[in-house]
């Protein structure tokens, strides 16, 4: 897989609450008013050699797959990815599973519910 799914991302999307995962963060993923996505579906370990917190062990399976993409806005997107000593990958994911848990879609949600 060189890509995250389509069940994959809409499962991180229904998740999401449309919200950005950072904490406190308010930003919509997705613009109510026109459509847009305003958000990133961005990689917790990088998504390619060199880039933040990348781990070449990582299968792309496990790259493009649910447990390591969080969606963000763009201003964290690039915060958190210009600050990888204060951003780690334990604090990504810890990050996420805070924001999972308090959308109103909390609980496993597996990718195969969300059809093409």
């Amino acid at each position: 897989m060189t890509a995250p799914t389509k069940p994959t991302i809409k499962r991180l999307f229904a998740m999401s609450g449309n919200r950005c995962a950072f904490p406190k963060c308010s930003k919509a993923i997705v613009d109510s008013a026109t459509g847009a996505i305003t958000g990133h579906v961005c990689h917790i370990k990088g998504a390619k050699p060199g880039g933040p917190r990348y781990d070449p062990q990582q299968s792309d399976d496990e790259r493009h797959g649910f447990t390591n993409l969080i969606l963000r806005c763009v201003p964290h997107h690039s915060i958190i990815d210009s600050d990888e000593e204060s951003y780690t990958v334990e604090r990504l994911i810890r990050m996420k599973a805070d924001h999972e848990a308090s959308s109103e879609n909390a609980g496993e949600l597996p990718d195969d519910l969300a059809v093409l």
